[in-house]
């Protein structure tokens, strides 16, 4: 199996000022233009978590993408946690209702 077949999750919390300037939304967008699934959705302590799966080369272009994103300032850092993609999820989206 090539490498770039392989598919991973990634559980990333951004912090930094990452509420109330439509970052949910460009996550969101860049992962529909890769095509990665999963969701994204605030945090009550301001921070966005974000849980995606796709290819790794995907996955590593859809941060660039997002870090070079008019909100990539916004980002003061991110938490990454990597594993093994699990199908759970058919399309990407925004959850709204912080659980």
């Amino acid at each position: 199996m090539m490498m770039a077949t392989v598919r991973k999750q990634v559980r990333i919390r951004f912090s930094g000022r990452v509420q109330g300037v439509g970052f949910r939304a460009t996550v969101a967008h860049l992962a529909g233009c890769l095509g990665l699934v999963g969701y994204v959705q605030n945090e009550w302590d301001g921070t966005v978590s974000v849980v995606a799966e796709g290819t790794v080369e995907d996955l590593e272009e859809w941060l660039r993408r997002i870090y070079r994103s008019r909100l990539g300032r916004y980002i003061e850092g991110d938490a990454r946690h990597w594993s093994e993609a699990n199908g759970a999820f058919n399309r990407f989206t925004i959850r709204y209702a912080m659980e």
